[in-house]
């Protein structure tokens, strides 16, 4: 009888060990403020063990750049990555990441269209948020 406690204990603690090796998202939302060139995701992560885990959303950003004084508009383009470390707690942790597109001087920015946007936790889960279109392939926070 004590034999098969030990080899149930064993098995259960290989279980912990392997569901700690299978990072997925919980929860997953975007929101696009196409209008003043924002976007912002907030998500949930299980399956993680308790080390820190680096969480990247990025892609492209197409956008215009209004000048304020005369109205002339010009076309603009951003390559970003926003990077920040999260640490679990009992294998999960909650988080959000926002990008901003910024034109130069004082022009302020509109239209703005994300395109292939990804979150990615430590390169080893990766979702795609927007398609080509600059559509949302998620749902959206409420």
């Amino acid at each position: 009888m004590k034999r098969i406690a030990t080899v149930v204990c064993c098995c259960l603690f290989l279980v912990g060990i392997a569901a700690a090796d299978a990072p997925h998202f919980t929860a997953l939302c975007v929101n696009l403020d196409q209008t003043n060139a924002i976007i912002g995701v907030n998500f949930k992560v299980a399956g993680l063990g308790s080390e820190p885990v680096d969480v990247t959303l990025s892609d492209d950003v197409d956008f215009t750049c209004t000048t304020k004084g005369n109205g002339q508009q010009t076309s603009a383009h951003q390559t970003f990555s926003i990077n920040k470390s999260f640490t679990p707690r009992n294998g999960s942790f909650k988080g959000s990441l926002s990008f901003v597109a910024k034109c130069p001087g004082t022009q302020i920015e509109s239209n703005a269209t994300f395109i292939n946007v990804f979150i990615t936790i430590d390169s080893t889960l990766e979702e795609q948020v927007t398609d080509s279109s600059g559509a949302p392939l998620i749902d959206t926070c409420k």
